[in-house]
């Protein structure tokens, strides 16, 4: 795997800080060739387990998840965001925009417009109300949320691409976004046996 010559610094960040952080939080050594951007994981051996993640006692699974992490952050989420993939709950989807709206230069920045919105308002609402954090980088559209979370949220991205109107997305979103508030509320009132 290589990073993107922009997305370089941002893996590696000030004195080494967000590779280091990285390193720490996932239990792995992160090898980063600084002139072609490739870079190779693999898990420390004396890696504490935490309670929070005690999944983490499985190699691979720090492996994959710090490669998760990279690849967040190689398309275009800042580390803190992408940090967020160290929650089990959380996944990583990555959509080749041009893979859906075809190969004209035009039809893509028509679409990444669609999809941020005037001032950034429906690529806000996405976030907001899907609870994912969104990030739109060249051609691609990465997401990080939770499995149900993202459904929603490509939901409305794929209403966007196919035209709909940016109101009736808002309401699709504010719908489920009251479906998922009252699921919850009624979880949290189930009585105990």
């Amino acid at each position: 795997m290589a990073f993107f010559k922009d997305r370089l610094a941002v893996a590696i960040g000030k004195n080494g800080e967000t590779k280091k952080l990285l390193e720490d939080q996932t239990g792995t050594n992160i090898t980063i060739n600084s002139k072609t951007g490739e870079y190779h994981i693999t898990a420390k051996k004396d890696f504490p387990i935490s309670i929070e993640n005690p999944e983490f006692q499985d190699p691979s699974i720090r492996v994959y998840t710090a490669q998760s992490i990279l690849n967040a952050i190689n398309y275009g989420f800042n580390p803190q965001k992408a940090l967020k993939l160290l929650d089990a709950e959380n996944i990583f989807e990555l959509i080749n925009l041009e893979q859906i709206v075809g190969h004209s230069e035009r039809k893509l920045r028509r679409m990444k417009g669609r999809l941020i919105g005037d001032q950034g308002k429906i690529r806000q609402d996405i976030e907001k109300y899907s609870k994912v954090n969104l990030s739109i980088y060249g051609k691609y559209l990465a997401l990080i949320g939770e499995f149900d979370s993202i459904k929603i949220a490509k939901k409305a991205i794929n209403m966007i691409l196919q035209g709909a109107p940016h109101k009736t997305v808002i309401n699709y979103l504010h719908e489920e976004y009251q479906k998922k508030k009252q699921q919850e509320f009624t979880e949290m009132w189930k009585p105990t046996l």
